[in-house]
């Protein structure tokens, strides 16, 4: 019905799409992901992506964030640790190295607690089991507000190419990002305070769902150190 009721009808090829179009303009992908529709918007007559642009959050929203981790961690400093992701384990950096680290934050006064939505208990459990220090679990009853006030109350978040580093860029905290087979180039976080860490193989940004190689060289050789190192100096003001 939209079809034919329409005189034009433009839009993106995906998902079945391009039944219901008369027009779809090619997408430049060798940019991010977030400038793919520009020439859709100006097939229709609209200003290209405000790449500056980005979302005011509530006060209140933040409040409630912040208020939530100061019941759960009684005060002090807090960084979270974001080991889920879509798309497959093969973007996941262990939930074992995700443990330790969080014992190396906790060693240097920061509060480590382990962010994950609705679904992803098990993963929690992983992280928390091999973290030689008691980390709270925080998300699992979150919507994506919820998770951005969580956020904002934050030092730091470090998390896998995945929506809670999106998230968490957007509400203004300082965040690292780990990369695997996924190109940063197209799916990074946006943000003055983000840190990109990606660990130079042949093989990768592949793009795959499965890895094609004996071991995971791209996140399995990246070690608990390095991260730390990373995150160090986003929180050194409140910890050094």
């Amino acid at each position: 019905m939209l079809r034919t009721a329409a005189r034009s009808t433009v839009g993106s090829r995906s998902q079945g799409g391009r039944l219901l179009l008369s027009y779809s303009p090619p997408a430049d992908r060798n940019g991010h992901q977030v400038f793919d529709q520009d020439p859709l918007l100006k097939a229709v007559g609209l200003p290209p992506v405000d790449a500056d642009w980005r979302p005011r959050f509530p006060a209140c929203l933040e409040d409630e964030g912040r208020a939530l981790l100061a019941r759960v961690l009684g005060g002090g400093s807090a960084v979270g640790l974001a080991p889920g992701v879509a798309g497959g384990e093969i973007k996941r950096w262990s939930p074992i190295a995700f443990g330790e680290l969080a014992g190396r934050l906790d060693d240097t006064g920061l509060r480590p607690v382990v962010l994950v939505g609705p679904g992803e208990e098990g993963l929690a459990r992983r992280v928390a089991d091999a973290s030689p220090v008691e980390v709270p679990v925080l998300g699992l009853d979150q919507d994506a507000a919820g998770l951005a006030g969580l956020a904002a109350g934050l030092a730091a978040v470090v998390g896998n190419d995945s929506g809670a580093g999106h998230v968490a860029a957007l509400a203004g905290t300082p965040v690292v990002s780990l990369f695997g087979p996924t190109d940063p180039r197209r799916t990074a976080p946006r943000g003055s305070a983000v840190t990109l860490w990606r660990r130079e193989v042949v093989c990768a940004p592949c793009g795959r769902r499965r890895c094609s190689e004996p071991t995971r060289g791209c996140l399995d050789d990246l070690k608990v150190d390095t991260v730390f190192d990373a995150v160090r100096p986003l929180v050194r003001e409140l910890v050094y």
